[in-house]
């Protein structure tokens, strides 16, 4: 499988760390009860193990900082 990647604010990573939440790098869901230093978790909406802790999002560059994706 090819690297994803995924655009967000700075203020949704932010978000993420305050809430215990980690994103899906391959649909962009929203996951609760991931640490920041999660990384391949399963994502509960498209079943791969995609779902990555807000600083693990950044140490291995799957994300940038922009507008968030819709």
């Amino acid at each position: 499988m090819a690297t994803e990647f995924i655009t967000v604010s700075e203020d949704t990573l932010r978000e993420l760390e305050d809430e215990e939440s980690g994103i899906c790098v391959l649909c962009g869901e929203i996951a609760a009860n991931v640490e920041p230093d999660a990384a391949g978790y399963e994502c509960c909406n498209c079943g791969e193990m995609t779902v990555y802790g807000s600083e693990e999002l950044v140490i291995r560059g799957l994300v940038s900082f922009g507008e968030d994706d819709d």
